[in-house]
């Protein structure tokens, strides 16, 4: 899936919602639509609309399994080994990008769930 149709995709996933996309030259077939309603071409942005949506494949991307599936799936693998973990603390978007700008290292993994991304302290723990 190229980037295009998986920011689409996250975007449904993110909403809950059924997305549906058109062409990535949807800028430029929105300006030669306009183009040709002004040299008569067409006769109307309605009679435009529908050239178009006919001329071009159209997408639908459906939302894929809840956002808080992966959260559940990190608190299964915590609590195997640290059976007093309670529960994450959540950081605002741009906060966490901040925080990651201070890490000592970031570890890339191939996970492609939505908001997966987790911050890890090292440390001592006080009991």
């Amino acid at each position: 899936m190229d980037e295009f149709h998986l920011r689409i995709q996250f975007t449904a996933d993110a909403t809950g919602c059924e997305m549906i996309a058109g062409s990535v030259e949807a800028t430029a077939i929105g300006n030669i639509l306009l183009q040709a309603i002004s040299l008569c071409h067409l006769s109307s942005l309605v009679e435009g609309r529908r050239l178009v949506w006919h001329s071009f494949d159209v997408v639908s991307y459906e939302p894929r399994k809840p956002l808080a599936v992966i959260w559940n799936d990190y608190r299964k693998i915590i609590r195997q080994h640290e059976a007093a973990f309670t529960e994450f603390d959540y950081v605002e978007r741009f906060a966490f990008y901040e925080r990651a700008k201070k890490a000592y290292a970031i570890l890339a993994t191939s996970e492609m769930a939505l908001y997966a991304n987790l911050i890890l302290k090292k440390g001592i723990i006080k009991s």
